[in-house]
């Protein structure tokens, strides 16, 4: 039998570049929302730390890190490193137990054999680290990639891209080793993976061993996959639709041919988030959609002094239809209110966006995308002008400057000069 601490996507050094208040956490090192991530992460590690009479083993299913990765190519901030390290360091003189980490698709430098989890095998004798390039090695030298211990065996499935499974020749090379390599022996098994069925990056035949335990990362929600796989999900609110998520970890007793007993430990995330609906029609204007999101921040409590330890995140999803012409209204009128709002000391809001998901009923009859558009606007800078001048611009706005501006996008997109 094998008591464990299961977790997963902490995303040390996320940073929030839409809709975020200018400005520094407490510590003038991180931004907000990335300091929240560094928070939660010593909040979650000192949780463990308190129960470390309760497990054998640490396991931690990827994305420790949050860059670089597909959509950020750039390194993860030295803040990050240095609050990794610490609480490691904590962890390891406090505790002492085995923690082992597998890479996910966060924290994945492409294209070179390096990985940001290495250094830490060399600072602390009791991580296990399984990497990407780990996995190319044992993928190679058709070996296992696992650690074992006295009583039980950790079988280590770092992140395979999409691309990478869906080459024939390298599915196959992958599907054949999890199936003679990656096989459970007589001790309790735990298998450690990051990745998921909807994205196709979790092989189906890691389920086919019917390990002990299975630890999933990748998934955010933390929720039970198979009867005995289950993801951690992530500790603290990476996007707006893990609003209403528990956030946390498990604690997971596992034993040979049994079903494992799992306990979910929450650990509530300090930053309110919220995201709220909006239908309109025809015959909403601006000034009308800005009144009740204003209505909205007055029942959340959000028109209130800005505290950076408890202000909100939040999120208008603005839904329905409506005319082109007042859609460009909205669109613009919204743009300016969120930068206002997010420059106030009036509201306590430290993120602000917004999806705009409307019907513009007129759009079939104005742009067709199968037909020449070199009729359809006669002289951009004269109409747009026009368009400009019906609306209310604050008088801090150049207004031939916003003209110039839509003026080359109209351009652009029509093909002129």
């Amino acid at each position: 039998m094998v008591r464990l601490i299961h977790l997963s996507d902490t995303h040390l050094g996320h940073k929030e570049r839409n809709g975020v208040r200018d400005g520094w956490a407490v510590t003038l090192r991180s931004r907000w929302v990335e300091d929240d991530f560094y928070k939660q992460f010593q909040r979650v590690f000192d949780k463990i730390i308190e129960m470390k009479d309760k497990y054998d083993v640490v396991v931690h299913s990827g994305d420790l890190f949050d860059a670089p990765w597909e959509r950020n190519p750039y390194p993860v901030s030295e803040v990050a490193r240095e609050i990794a390290f610490d609480t490691f360091e904590k962890y390891f003189k406090k505790v002492g137990k085995p923690l082992i980490i597998i890479e996910g698709n966060h924290g994945l430098y492409k294209g070179i054999d390096a990985s940001l989890l290495s250094s830490f095998k060399y600072a602390f004798p009791e991580i296990y680290i399984a990497t990407y390039v780990d996995l190319k090695d044992a993928l190679n030298k058709r070996k296992p990639l696992k650690f074992e211990f006295d009583d039980f065996e950790v079988f280590a499935f770092p992140y395979v891209s999409r691309d990478t499974l869906q080459n024939p020749q390298l599915r196959e090379i992958y599907k054949q080793w999890i199936l003679t390599q990656q096989k459970p022996g007589t001790k309790t098994s735990i298998a450690v993976a990051h990745g998921m069925e909807l994205d196709e990056t979790l092989p189906p035949e890691i389920k086919q061993h019917n390990y002990d335990y299975l630890a999933l990362g990748h998934d955010h929600h933390m929720h039970q996959y198979t009867a005995n796989g289950y993801y951690a999900g992530s500790i603290e609110k990476w996007r707006f639709d893990e609003y209403k998520h528990e956030k946390g970890i498990l604690l997971v007793n596992a034993e040979k041919g049994k079903k494992p007993i799992v306990e979910k430990i929450i650990i509530p995330t300090q930053r309110p988030m919220y995201v709220k609906e909006i239908e309109i029609t025809n015959k909403d204007i601006a000034e009308n959609i800005l009144n009740r999101i204003e209505k909205i921040l007055e029942q959340l409590g959000l028109k209130a002094p800005f505290d950076p330890q408890t202000a909100a995140r939040l999120k208008i999803k603005i839904e329905g239809k409506t005319s082109l012409t007042k859609s460009w209204e909205i669109e613009s009128r919204l743009s300016y209110y969120v930068t206002d709002i997010l420059k106030s000391d009036e509201y306590n809001i430290v993120q602000f966006t917004w999806d705009y998901e409307v019907y513009k009923e007129d759009m079939g009859d104005i742009i067709n995308p199968t037909e020449d558009t070199d009729y359809l606007i006669e002289d951009p800078e004269e109409e747009v002008r026009e368009f400009i001048s019906e609306l209310t611009i604050p008088e801090e706005y150049n207004e031939d400057f916003l003209v110039e501006l839509i003026t080359d996008a109209l351009n652009e997109i029509l093909g002129g000069e």
